[in-house]
């Protein structure tokens, strides 16, 4: 059986979301994260936090940690260097890229 529960977020964790240019992602913006809805199995190790925050939830975004640890819901294997938010653009520019490829193929195939 699955359970929803709506725990308040620790003061300092934001939500990391792309700006969009003409040309894909080319900036970021921070909302804060005012809360968690965790959605967990009563049998197993099935569960997963869901960032709530005040405007809505983009669809491609990342959580920035207290401590300044960005981290991707989706790819952990990302490297950061020195400049942090400019891995964090580069990764949602290759998400967004990846997304308009598989959308092209879908057109196209459609055809």
């Amino acid at each position: 059986m699955s359970n929803r529960t709506v725990v308040p977020a620790t003061e300092g964790f934001r939500l990391v979301e792309p700006i969009q240019g003409d040309d894909g992602p080319e900036g970021i913006a921070y909302q804060p994260i005012v809360a968690w809805v965790v959605d967990y199995e009563d049998e197993g190790d099935s569960h997963f936090a869901i960032p709530v925050v005040v405007q809505t939830l983009p669809s491609q975004y990342a959580i920035m940690t207290p401590e300044g640890l960005a981290i991707f819901p989706e790819d952990r294997d990302i490297e950061f260097g020195e400049d942090q938010e400019a891995t964090i653009i580069a990764t949602f520019r290759k998400s967004w890229e990846q997304d308009k490829t598989a959308t092209a193929k879908q057109a196209e195939t459609a055809r």
